[in-house]
Protein backbone atom coordinates (compact mmCIF):
# COMPACT_ATOMS: atom_id res chain seq x y z
CA UNK A 1 0.00 0.00 0.00
CA UNK A 2 2.77 2.45 0.90
CA UNK A 3 4.70 1.65 -2.25
CA UNK A 4 1.55 2.09 -4.37
CA UNK A 5 0.83 5.48 -2.78
CA UNK A 6 4.44 6.50 -3.37
CA UNK A 7 4.31 5.64 -7.09
CA UNK A 8 0.99 7.45 -7.56
CA UNK A 9 2.49 10.51 -5.83
CA UNK A 10 5.63 10.46 -7.99
CA UNK A 11 3.93 9.79 -11.34
CA UNK A 12 1.05 12.25 -10.90
CA UNK A 13 3.47 14.90 -9.64
CA UNK A 14 5.67 14.41 -12.69
CA UNK A 15 2.70 14.56 -15.08
CA UNK A 16 1.28 17.72 -13.51
CA UNK A 17 4.67 19.43 -13.56
CA UNK A 18 5.14 18.62 -17.27
CA UNK A 19 1.74 20.20 -17.98
CA UNK A 20 2.78 23.19 -15.85
CA UNK A 21 5.96 23.56 -17.92
CA UNK A 22 3.93 23.48 -21.16
CA UNK A 23 1.63 26.15 -19.73
CA UNK A 24 4.60 28.31 -18.74
CA UNK A 25 6.10 28.12 -22.22
CA UNK A 26 2.74 29.12 -23.71
CA UNK A 27 2.42 32.00 -21.24
CA UNK A 28 5.77 33.36 -22.41
CA UNK A 29 4.11 33.74 -25.81
CA UNK A 30 0.91 35.27 -24.32
CA UNK A 31 -1.28 32.37 -25.46
CA UNK A 32 -4.83 32.27 -24.13
CA UNK A 33 -4.84 28.48 -23.94
CA UNK A 34 -1.73 28.63 -21.73
CA UNK A 35 -3.49 30.87 -19.21
CA UNK A 36 -6.45 28.48 -19.05
CA UNK A 37 -4.13 25.48 -18.82
CA UNK A 38 -2.20 27.20 -16.02
CA UNK A 39 -5.37 27.87 -14.03
CA UNK A 40 -6.59 24.29 -14.44
CA UNK A 41 -3.16 22.91 -13.60
CA UNK A 42 -2.94 25.01 -10.43
CA UNK A 43 -6.40 23.85 -9.35
CA UNK A 44 -5.47 20.23 -10.09
CA UNK A 45 -2.19 20.55 -8.16
CA UNK A 46 -4.08 21.73 -5.06
CA UNK A 47 -6.74 19.01 -5.45
CA UNK A 48 -4.04 16.37 -6.01
CA UNK A 49 -2.18 17.40 -2.87
CA UNK A 50 -5.37 17.33 -0.81
CA UNK A 51 -6.41 13.91 -2.08
CA UNK A 52 -2.98 12.25 -1.98
CA UNK A 53 -1.92 13.52 1.41
CA UNK A 54 -5.43 13.17 2.83
CA UNK A 55 -5.24 9.50 1.82
CA UNK A 56 -1.73 9.37 3.28
CA UNK A 57 -2.92 10.70 6.64
CA UNK A 58 -6.04 8.53 6.86
CA UNK A 59 -4.93 5.26 5.25
CA UNK A 60 -1.12 5.08 5.12
CA UNK A 61 -0.05 6.70 8.39
CA UNK A 62 -1.81 4.35 10.88
CA UNK A 63 -0.27 1.03 9.75
CA UNK A 64 3.06 2.63 8.89
CA UNK A 65 3.27 4.35 12.29
CA UNK A 66 2.37 1.10 14.04
CA UNK A 67 5.09 -0.84 12.21
CA UNK A 68 7.75 1.81 12.78
CA UNK A 69 6.69 2.37 16.41
CA UNK A 70 6.88 -1.33 17.21
CA UNK A 71 10.26 -1.66 15.51
CA UNK A 72 11.70 1.31 17.39
CA UNK A 73 10.24 0.05 20.68
CA UNK A 74 11.80 -3.39 20.15
CA UNK A 75 15.11 -1.80 19.23
CA UNK A 76 15.07 0.22 22.46
CA UNK A 77 14.39 -2.94 24.49
CA UNK A 78 17.23 -4.78 22.73
CA UNK A 79 19.63 -1.92 23.34
CA UNK A 80 18.72 -1.83 27.01
CA UNK A 81 19.27 -5.58 27.30
CA UNK A 82 22.62 -5.39 25.51
CA UNK A 83 23.73 -2.64 27.86
CA UNK A 84 22.96 -4.86 30.85
CA UNK A 85 19.55 -3.52 31.82
CA UNK A 86 17.08 -5.86 33.44
CA UNK A 87 14.18 -4.94 31.23
CA UNK A 88 12.77 -2.36 28.95
CA UNK A 89 13.04 1.24 30.05
CA UNK A 90 9.76 3.03 30.66
CA UNK A 91 10.41 5.02 27.50
CA UNK A 92 10.44 1.96 25.23
CA UNK A 93 6.68 1.52 25.06
CA UNK A 94 5.88 0.67 21.41
CA UNK A 95 2.45 2.33 21.72
CA UNK A 96 4.10 5.60 22.69
CA UNK A 97 6.38 5.44 19.63
CA UNK A 98 3.39 4.55 17.44
CA UNK A 99 1.56 7.68 18.66
CA UNK A 100 4.63 9.84 18.16
CA UNK A 101 5.12 8.62 14.60
CA UNK A 102 1.41 8.94 13.81
CA UNK A 103 1.41 12.56 14.96
CA UNK A 104 4.67 13.33 13.18
CA UNK A 105 3.62 11.80 9.85
CA UNK A 106 0.16 13.40 10.06
CA UNK A 107 1.73 16.82 10.57
CA UNK A 108 4.04 16.07 7.67
CA UNK A 109 1.03 15.32 5.43
CA UNK A 110 -0.74 18.52 6.46
CA UNK A 111 2.49 20.45 5.89
CA UNK A 112 2.87 18.98 2.41
CA UNK A 113 -0.66 20.13 1.55
CA UNK A 114 -0.07 23.62 2.97
CA UNK A 115 3.42 24.23 1.59
CA UNK A 116 2.70 22.50 -1.71
CA UNK A 117 -0.35 24.74 -2.27
CA UNK A 118 1.59 28.00 -2.02
CA UNK A 119 2.86 28.12 -5.62
CA UNK A 120 -0.42 26.97 -7.22
CA UNK A 121 -2.25 29.53 -5.08
CA UNK A 122 0.05 32.30 -6.31
CA UNK A 123 -0.47 31.06 -9.88
CA UNK A 124 -4.23 31.22 -9.47
CA UNK A 125 -4.02 34.72 -8.06
CA UNK A 126 -1.95 36.11 -10.91
CA UNK A 127 -3.52 34.17 -13.78
CA UNK A 128 -7.00 35.38 -12.82
CA UNK A 129 -6.04 39.09 -12.77
CA UNK A 130 -7.73 41.19 -15.49
CA UNK A 131 -4.41 42.47 -16.88
CA UNK A 132 -3.10 38.94 -17.36
CA UNK A 133 -6.39 37.90 -18.92
CA UNK A 134 -6.28 40.78 -21.39
CA UNK A 135 -2.60 40.17 -22.17
CA UNK A 136 -3.41 36.56 -23.10
CA UNK A 137 -6.49 37.54 -25.12
CA UNK A 138 -6.00 36.46 -28.76
CA UNK A 139 -7.08 39.92 -30.00
CA UNK A 140 -4.44 41.61 -27.83
CA UNK A 141 -1.17 42.34 -29.60
CA UNK A 142 1.80 42.39 -27.19
CA UNK A 143 4.40 45.13 -27.64
CA UNK A 144 7.34 43.68 -29.55
CA UNK A 145 9.85 46.44 -28.86
CA UNK A 146 10.09 47.72 -32.45
CA UNK A 147 9.27 51.32 -33.20
CA UNK A 148 7.19 52.07 -36.21
CA UNK A 149 7.51 55.61 -37.55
Amino acid sequence: MIQGWYWVEILTGLAVNVVLLISGIGLLKYKGWARSLGIWTALFKILRLGLLYGFFIIVVVPPFSKAVGEAVGQMMVQQQQIMGGKGAPAMADPQMFTKIYAIMYSFMGVGMIAIGSIFPGIMLYFLTRPRIQSACDPSHKPVTGTDEL
